[in-house]
């Protein structure tokens, strides 16, 4: 693992797998919620597309 920079936190391109995925769901989650409390469906509509991703790069890049 490379060091981290001075602000302790790697750039992006360095992230491994299971962090993308754990943002993916973090994000699916938020805007899943956001959308039910809002009532804006379209909200609830790309919440469930980001949680497919990520539920599709969980079986693709299994360890």
């Amino acid at each position: 693992m490379r060091p981290l920079r001075a602000s302790g936190v790697r750039p992006l391109r360095e992230w491994g797998m299971r962090a993308r995925i754990t943002g993916l769901l973090g994000a699916a989650f938020t805007l899943v919620t956001a959308g039910i409390v809002a009532d804006w469906w379209w909200l609830v509509g790309i919440g469930a597309w980001v949680l497919i991703a990520a539920g599709l790069l969980e079986m693709v890049y299994r360890p």
